[in-house]
């Protein structure tokens, strides 16, 4: 019997060796529930923490227990001999009781049994506390997904309109060819609004991955076209800090993905490179097929990774010390869950002192 405190008593399973006493025992259940807990003898007894140990039921035993009559002829017919009954406990309360009943005419329930009965009490608070536990943090997660969902989503709205408005102001001091200190200061509103987006966009990404609504729509790509893209896309930041990126590949390579989640991808792992690599630090991109699926692959001679970080690297908001200070720590979690969500899988090779490697899969389009 299940209850929450000043709640009616539930049955929430049964068992009996004989199927004809085990519905006996499921009638006596479910057409004479327990009430709200009373406050008789044996129910403050469980909520001490003290078990109930009847060896014995005779005639009189049976009809203290009955609640009228049939409740009474239920429980004769039965055979109910002897009872243990154990308090089940959480938090300092008691929510239920593990009732055991012995129908056997020749068998008694004895202090061996009460034991073992006490033994198997505790192990069943501690799988319902531990199943409790687990709602409450999923309960928990919904809810914290719930609201990083919905708060991305209403600041896109103020945050377009601010970028709109410093795009104007910059256009019209372009014309009145005014003020280089404003203009300084327009810049940095339009970086702080694109550092916003890139960060809104990623908890909204992270939130649907983690509620397995991570949305992709594929076409068939050409790899090598997929490559250039993002070479073009970064190639400016990587010169600008003396890295050289470059890319190679399979030529006639196509693959079934979502091209727009593919070069976020490529971004998060070009991003998180460059900004690890020095001058004179190389990041080549590259494609191969084999079988069902392309491996794509992005490999910097950077400082690399500690081996004690390694299994750390696709956690959300993993910060080790490589990543301290840079980003919001989504970026590798949210590439695994785009490249899954293709059907394929991604993994990091890294030494420190000998670069990272970032491989990962998709689908080889169908000829």
């Amino acid at each position: 019997m299940l209850a929450e405190e000043g709640a009616s008593c539930e049955l929430v399973a049964s068992a009996c060796a004989d199927p004809a006493k085990e519905r006996l025992a499921l009638e006596a259940a479910r057409g004479f529930p327990v009430g709200p807990w009373p406050t008789f003898e044996v129910i403050e007894q469980l909520r001490r923490g003290e078990p109930v140990f009847l060896p014995e039921l005779g005639e009189p035993e049976l009809r203290a227990m009955a609640r009228s009559e049939d409740h009474l002829e239920l429980l004769r017919s039965a055979g109910l001999r002897s009872s243990i009954v154990v308090p089940l406990r959480a938090r300092g309360a008691l929510y239920g009781g593990l009732t055991l009943g012995m129908t056997q005419p020749e068998r008694r329930f004895d202090r061996v049994d009460l034991e073992l009965a006490v033994d198997l009490g505790r192990r069943a608070e501690l799988a319902v506390e531990n199943a409790r536990l687990f709602e409450e943090v999923q309960r928990a997660v919904r809810v914290r997904e719930d609201v990083l969902a919905v708060v991305s989503h209403d600041l896109k709205g103020p945050l377009s309109v601010i970028q709109l408005a410093a795009s104007s102001a910059a256009r019209m001091l372009d014309k009145a060819g005014d003020g280089p200190a404003v203009r300084r200061q327009i810049d940095s509103i339009q970086r702080g609004i694109r550092r916003a987006d890139v960060l809104l966009r990623d908890l909204l990404d992270m939130a649907s991955i983690r509620a397995g609504r991570l949305a992709i729509r594929t076409s068939q790509e050409d790899a090598e076209s997929v490559l250039a893209e993002t070479v073009e896309a970064h190639e400016a930041l990587a010169r600008e800090k003396g890295i050289s990126l470059s890319s190679g590949g399979t030529a006639g390579l196509s693959v079934e993905c979502d091209r727009d989640r593919l070069l976020q991808v490529f971004a998060n792992a070009i991003t998180n490179a460059i900004t690890f690599c020095r001058s004179g630090d190389r990041i080549d991109l590259a494609v191969a097929g084999d079988g069902r699926f392309a491996t794509f692959t992005v490999a910097d001679t950077g400082p690399g990774i500690a081996e004690d970080a390694m299994p750390l690297v696709f956690e959300a908001y993993w910060s080790g010390a490589r990543q301290a200070g840079h980003g919001t720590g989504l970026g590798l979690f949210i590439s695994k869950g785009i490249v899954e969500a293709h059907g394929g899988r991604v993994w990091i090779e890294s030494r420190v002192g000998q670069g990272t490697t970032l491989r990962f899969t998709v689908p080889i389009a169908a000829a």
